[in-house]
């Protein structure tokens, strides 16, 4: 595993200020996959917390990795269901997604997203369906995807 964090790989992540833990090129031998996110606070609700969107964004992007890395390709979400369990106010929002099962096409995935800079606290816990719609998408050397 690389020291440096490795940025978002969609100019979306990369606007939101995402990074993933983890190597992509070498994945954890469990499958996981561990995204971050900063708390800044143009990306904050009224309540002072990270928004429910962005929440939903970390999660969806660690459970995808991971499932990718599982089927071997690229995936799309097939459902995503979302249980928050407290704010995200202090940050990083960490999110780590772990494959339960994985089929020919389609992998479920359990992904826990916590407050890094608050104790670890868990704030969401969720369920991610995606399935394989093709080839992984290829990086190009400033490390987004190609198109």
């Amino acid at each position: 595993m690389n020291d440096e964090p490795r940025v978002g790989h969609t100019p979306l992540q990369r606007h939101l200020g995402m990074y993933y833990l983890d190597d992509l090129d070498n994945p954890p031998a469990d499958g996981s996959a561990t995204v971050a996110g900063e708390v800044r606070d143009e990306l904050k609700g009224p309540a002072g917390s990270l928004e429910g969107g962005l929440v939903a964004t970390l999660i969806d992007t660690a459970g995808a990795t991971a499932a990718a890395r599982a089927l071997n390709g690229l995936v799309a979400t097939q459902s995503l269901t979302i249980s928050f369990t407290a704010p995200v106010r202090v940050g990083p929002a960490v999110a780590r997604g772990i494959p339960v099962r994985v089929g020919k096409r389609d992998a479920v995935v359990e992904v826990h997203l916590t407050d890094a800079g608050n104790g670890d606290r868990l704030c969401a816990t969720a369920l991610l369906t995606a399935v394989r719609i093709g080839e992984r998408p290829a990086l190009g050397e400033d490390g987004l995807v190609d198109r």
